[in-house]
């Protein structure tokens, strides 16, 4: 399956130098990078996001790293506003719509940034996009943000939304290296 430059293929090599590392298929029931390998500089998660939440409302779309639950800062500018928030136990990326619309076709496209992913002794950090609809509004989100406290290498990353455990039915997951 090809999208654009990227490819599912595992581990192939794409002429834009970057390495996929792992790919989670619609209809994951988790969608948890782990044993990130070590051997490169930067990460980059692709989304297709959705959540399962039983109700027509939208969900937070949240990633974590190496397990952390503590000490994720950020800024955030949505489509309705922006914040600054301290101390939270993951990473918000902005609304993603939840698979009971009327339409579940309705997703947020993402791309997660961690450069420098694997160097020690340095605070984590990233910085993403989340370009999307619900049927009636736009779902846009930049955000950046910091672990003050995770200063070890990336060897996981786990990709929630704020009320459900599972994703929904049209979320899937790519990990790439470069």
């Amino acid at each position: 399956m090809s999208w654009g430059f990227y490819t599912s293929a595992g581990s192939q090599k794409t002429g834009s130098g970057m390495v996929n590392l792992g790919t989670f298929t619609v209809g994951s029931t988790s969608l948890t990078f782990s044993s990130i390998p070590q051997s490169y500089s930067n990460l980059r998660v692709i989304w297709i996001a959705q959540g399962s939440r039983a109700s027509y409302a939208n969900t937070g779309g949240r990633f974590t790293i190496n397990g952390a639950t503590t000490y994720y800062d950020q800024i955030y500018t949505t489509s309705t506003g922006s914040a600054a928030l301290a101390s939270q136990s993951s990473w918000y990326i902005g609304q993603i719509p939840t698979a009971t619309r009327t339409n579940d076709n309705y997703v947020c496209n993402v791309i997660i940034d961690i450069p420098s992913y694997a160097k020690t002794n340095m605070i984590k950090g990233f910085s993403s996009t989340c370009s999307g609809h619900d049927g009636t509004t736009q779902l846009n989100a930049v955000c950046c943000g910091t672990n003050r406290a995770d200063v070890a290498a990336v060897t996981s990353i786990a990709l929630t939304d704020d009320v459900a455990s599972t994703p929904g039915t049209r979320s899937f997951a790519q990990l790439w290296a470069y």
